[in-house]
C-alpha cells in the first residue's frame, strides 16, 4: 500500500468523514430493514461452524457424510447453526419442531433453488423457466380426483401387461415356469419405465432399453447440478440429447397421453423453440422416475428379505383383491385398504429418502421456537435449509430401532386412531419428510405411492424372487437430492409363480 495513501488516511478530516459517511449507510440499512435497531438485540444469530479453508468452508466433511457431520454439529452447537459450503452460508434448522414455521413463513421460497437446478440439469434457459406458465408447472388439477384415479388405472394395466411379459417362461408353462436370472434394481427400474412413461405420454412413447440412458444422465446427476464444468458429465448430455428426441413433434399427443402432458404440450409448443420444448418435458421425464424407482427398489427389497413381512403383505393382498378364477389373475384391488403396504412404502421412505429442504430468505425474518422461547434472525437473503434424514433416524421419535427396517411403526394404533410421533414432550407432525412441504411440495406424490403400492402387489402375487446378495448400502453421491440409489445392484432370480396362467 503506498506511504502516501496511509498518511492521507490518518489524516483527522478523512477519519471524520468515514464516521459520518459509515453513520448514514448504518442509518439507511436499519430503515430500510423489516426490524429496527432495538430488535436486532432481542434476535438470536446462528453460529457460523468453525471451518479451516477458506470458500470451501465445510464442503469436505458435509460431502463425505452429511448425515453424520450434521449429527456432530448438532450435539456441538444446537439445532441451529450456519455452514460455510462453497462459497455459500447455509443455516441449518435441524429441529423438526420448528419445520411447520419454515413452509409457513412467506418470506421463505424454493423457486429460486428449483429454477436453478433446472437450468444446470437440463440445459433450459434461465428466460425460459420464467415464461413457463404456472398452470403448465404446476399439475395438481391433473394429478387429483378424478383424473389420478384415471391414470392409476392406465397405469394399471401397462404394469401388469409388463411385469408378466417379463416374467413368463418359454417352455409352454407345463407347470414348471423356469427361472430367470438378472439384476433387481435393473429389473425393478425397466418396469417402472416403461409403465410411467406410458402412463403420461401415451401408448408406445419409449423403448424398455432407452432405460440404459436414463440411468446414464441420471447418474450423473450430481455434477450437471454441482457447477462443475458439464464436460465431466459428457456421457451423460448424449443420453439427454437422444432421449429428448422422444418429443419431436411428430410423437406428440399420443393415445392415452395423461391430459396435463398434453395441455403442457401446448402452451409450450407456442412460446417455445424445439430444443426448450424438448428439454422442458426431458425434465418432467426425470421428475417421474428418478424418486419412483430407487423407493421401489428399497421397499420390495426390504419385504421379499424379511418372511414375516412377506407374509403380512401377501395376506393383505389375498385379502384386499380379487382374481379370475381360471386364469388366478388379479382383476380388482381395493388399494385404500393397503395399510401394512402402505406402512413399508414409508418404512422404506423414512430410512432412503434425503431430500434437503431449502429455502432463500426473500425479506428479514424472524423464526420464534415457542418452547424455548427463543427468536432466530434470519437475514434477507441467506439460505436456510432441513436435512430430513437426521428426524428420519431419530431415536427419540421412532424409537431405539430408528435405524431398522420396522413398517409396524407406521401401522394405526389398536383402536384405529392415527399413531403419534413425539419429541420433547409435543407431537412431531412432519415426522416424515419425502417429498418436501408446503407450496413447493411435491405434486406428484400421490401417483408415486399409489404405482409403488401396485407394483409391490403384482411382484408379491405373480413372482417368486430368489435374492442372491444382501440388501446394499446407499449410495452417498445422492445425499440432499432425493431418494438415494442403492451402492450396487444385487443379482436375483424370478420366475411366475405356479398358480398363475398367462396366454
Amino acid at each position: 500500500m503506498p506511504i502516501s495513501f496511509l498518511i492521507l488516511f490518518e489524516e483527522k478530516q478523512y477519519i471524520i468523514l468515514l464516521l459520518v459517511v459509515g453513520y448514514i449507510i448504518h442509518y439507511y440499512i436499519l430503515k430500510n430493514n423489516k426490524f429496527n435497531k432495538d430488535d436486532y438485540h432481542n434476535f438470536l444469530i446462528p453460529r457460523i461452524v468453525p471451518y479451516k479453508i477458506p470458500w470451501i468452508g465445510s464442503a469436505i466433511p458435509y460431502g463425505t457424510n452429511p448425515t453424520k457431520f450434521l449429527s456432530e454439529c448438532r450435539e456441538k452447537y444446537g439445532n441451529i447453526f450456519t455452514l460455510k459450503l462453497a462459497g455459500k452460508n447455509i443455516t441449518f434448522l435441524l429441529d423438526p419442531l420448528v419445520l411447520p414455521l419454515i413452509f409457513k413463513e412467506k418470506n421463505f421460497v424454493f423457486s429460486s433453488f428449483a429454477d436453478k437446478i433446472v437450468q444446470q440439469a437440463f440445459s433450459i434457459d434461465k428466460s425460459t423457466t420464467a415464461r413457463m406458465s404456472h398452470q403448465a408447472r404446476n399439475p395438481q388439477k391433473y394429478l387429483g380426483g378424478e383424473n389420478l384415479l384415471k391414470l392409476i388405472e392406465n397405469t394399471k394395466i401397462k404394469l401388469v401387461d409388463t411385469i408378466l411379459n417379463k416374467i413368463k417362461s418359454n417352455d409352454n408353462f407345463d407347470n414348471k415356469p423356469e427361472w430367470k436370472q438378472g439384476y433387481f434394481y435393473d429389473f425393478i427400474a425397466r418396469i417402472l419405465w416403461i409403465s410411467s412413461t406410458e402412463g403420461f405420454f401415451g401408448k408406445g412413447f419409449a423403448e424398455e432399453d432407452m432405460w440404459n440412458d436414463f440411468y446414464t444422465f441420471d447418474n450423473k446427476f450430481p455434477i450437471l447440478i454441482s457447477g462443475i464444468p458439464k464436460i465431466f458429465a459428457w456421457s451423460a448430455l448424449k443420453s439427454q440429447k437422444k432421449l429428448c428426441q422422444l418429443f419431436t413433434k411428430q410423437r406428440l399427443f399420443r393415445e392415452n397421453e395423461n391430459e396435463w402432458v398434453t395441455y403442457r404440450s401446448k402452451e409450450f409448443l407456442k412460446i417455445f423453440d424445439q430444443e426448450q420444448f424438448m428439454n422442458i418435458q426431458f425434465s418432467l421425464i426425470w421428475a417421474l422416475m428418478a424418486n419412483t424407482i430407487p423407493i421401489a427398489f428399497w421397499t420390495i427389497a426390504n419385504i421379499i428379505s424379511n418372511s414375516h413381512i412377506k407374509m403380512r403383505c401377501e395376506q393383505e393382498i389375498e385379502n384386499f383383491t380379487k382374481v379370475d378364477p381360471k386364469t388366478k389373475q388379479i382383476n380388482f384391488i381395493e388399494l385404500s385398504k393397503f395399510i401394512y403396504i402402505d406402512a413399508c412404502i414409508n418404512e422404506a421412505l423414512r430410512l432412503t429418502s434425503s431430500s434437503l429442504v431449502v429455502r432463500e430468505a426473500l425479506e428479514d425474518s424472524k423464526i420464534h421456537v415457542e418452547y424455548l422461547n427463543q427468536t432466530y434472525l434470519i437475514k434477507k437473503g441467506e439460505t436456510i435449509a432441513f436435512y430430513p434424514p437426521l428426524t428420519h433416524i431419530d431415536s427419540e421419535i421412532y424409537g431405539d430401532d430408528a435405524k431398522e427396517y420396522n413398517p409396524s411403526r407406521f401401522l394405526p394404533n389398536k383402536d384405529g386412531s392415527k399413531k403419534i410421533f413425539m419429541k420433547n414432550g409435543k407431537e412431531v407432525k412432519l415426522h416424515l419428510v419425502p417429498f418436501g412441504g408446503g407450496s413447493s411440495m411435491c405434486p406428484g406424490r400421490h401417483y408415486a405411492r399409489e404405482e409403488i403400492k401396485l407394483l409391490v402387489i403384482y411382484c408379491i402375487y405373480y413372482i417368486d424372487f430368489k435374492l442372491h446378495d444382501k440388501i446394499p448400502s446407499i449410495d452417498i453421491k445422492r445425499a440432499g437430492l432425493g431418494v438415494y440409489s442403492p451402492l450396487n445392484d444385487i443379482k436375483f432370480e424370478y420366475r411366475l409363480k405356479y398358480h398363475i396362467q398367462v396366454d
